[in-house]
């Protein structure tokens, strides 16, 4: 594995079976509403800021998500009347891809950033969810910001949004070298200990339970592959949402 993302970093660092199950075994899981609109909106958001009228725009994004059947025109409306257009310059979804440490053949990092306003040094992200957070809650845009950074060749800082549209919320701040190390430190471990994991997995397969743990928590109410994941692990589960589940290999 030579191309790593944030997402796909957090899914290991959250729970590194359903890490294992989507990249590794290639599973694939269902697009869901949040997902998909999400998408839409993000593609809406895009179009706007090059030039598309509203319902071009609103018809991009439906497009983009397959005509996902649970994403209407009303719901991308209500999220594109909650953006503030006349605040955001910069590019739209813009596409990185870099080395994640400085010696030959190195393991890359890639995203896509929502906006860079490239006079400014700022990365916009835009975010559908229903609770916001801190931007530096997490590590993604301190990630980005290092990135860009370094693509760039850029001195001095680096700031960055997160804008929530559906509370018109904002979450600023000023990413230094001193939090884009330690984003970049964050990403460069895990990457480590993917790597050595996967390749430990090639000399025995049959320890991927055990190199790649479930970590039972309330994302597994939301994780397509959790009855395989408790099924695939024999032992009981406890203290969780799920309650105890006991392993059974002769009940189907």
């Amino acid at each position: 594995m030579q191309t790593f993302s944030y997402s796909r970093l957090k899914l290991y660092e959250t729970c590194p079976q359903r890490f294992f199950y989507k990249y590794v075994k290639g599973m694939q899981e269902e697009v869901t509403r949040p997902l998909a609109l999400g998408k839409a909106v993000h593609k809406a958001i895009e179009c706007l800021l090059n030039g598309f009228s509203v319902d071009e725009s609103v018809a991009n994004g439906i497009i983009d998500v397959n005509f996902h059947e649970e994403v209407s025109r009303e719901d991308i409306l209500y999220f594109l009347e909650r953006t503030p257009f006349g605040n955001l310059r910069g590019e739209t979804e813009l596409h990185f891809r870099t080395p994640l440490f400085d010696y030959e053949n190195s393991p890359e990092i890639q995203g896509f950033l929502d906006l860079w306003d490239r006079a400014n040094n700022r990365i916009t992200d835009f975010k559908t969810n229903y609770k916001p957070y801190h931007i530096e809650d997490n590590y993604q845009l301190a990630l980005y910001a290092w990135a860009m950074k370094k693509v760039n060749n850029l001195e001095g800082d680096v700031k960055g949004s997160l804008l929530f549209l559906r509370q018109r919320g904002v979450s600023s701040t000023t990413f230094t070298e001193a939090k884009m190390n330690e984003a970049v430190t964050w990403a460069r471990n895990l990457v480590n200990e993917i790597r050595f994991k996967l390749e430990l997995l090639e000399f025995d397969s049959t320890k991927q339970n055990e190199l790649f743990p479930y970590k039972p928590s309330i994302q597994c109410e939301h994780c397509p592959f959790a009855y395989k994941c408790f099924r695939d692990n024999p032992y009981p589960v406890k203290n969780t949402i799920i309650g105890e589940i006991n392993y059974d290999e002769n009940n189907d």
